[in-house]
């Protein structure tokens, strides 16, 4: 990924993480829709909830009431090694990497939730970005007036 796109993407990740954003775009640079984003963010929270549900019950089932999207995860009695394990549990599930200073800036679901949002389009983004670049044609020449090459006729 080119340091522009990186920029624009880590970028988006802090905002976001930080609750300083107010609209989501998607890797296009377009606004996603309002159900197009609930439907995205409610099967990730749900993924994301059954996980940490699954921890806080192991570790500390009476405060399980207290797991919500907004409650810290100090609140349910996690520390950072339970934080960890279930950050490599969905590093796993998502097939994707969270840096270990990553998960100490998540204080609770719905933060996990919005990184990982922005992990995913960002993963997603990279083959596109690589595959845009690795298609430019060697001799310009062979572009016509509308932009294709032969290749593409």
């Amino acid at each position: 990924m080119n340091n522009a796109m990186e920029s624009v993407v880590n970028n988006a990740i802090n905002s976001v993480v930080n609750k300083t954003s107010e609209s989501r775009y998607d890797i296009a640079g377009e606004a996603i829709s309002d159900e197009t984003e609930v439907a995205m963010g409610n099967a990730i929270y749900e993924t994301v909830y059954e996980f940490f549900e699954k921890q806080v019950t192991e570790q500390a089932p009476k405060k399980l009431s207290l797991l919500t999207a907004e409650t810290p995860f100090d609140d349910v009695g996690m520390d950072s090694l339970e934080k960890l394990s279930v950050a490599m549990d969905l590093e796993e599930h998502f097939d994707l990497f969270i840096p270990d200073e990553d998960i100490g800036i998540l204080t609770n679901i719905q933060g996990v939730v919005n990184y990982l949002e922005l992990a995913i389009a960002k993963k997603a983004a990279e083959p596109v970005v690589e595959k845009l670049v690795d298609e430019e044609p060697s001799d310009k020449s062979q572009i016509d007036e509308f932009g294709s090459t032969d290749k593409e006729k």
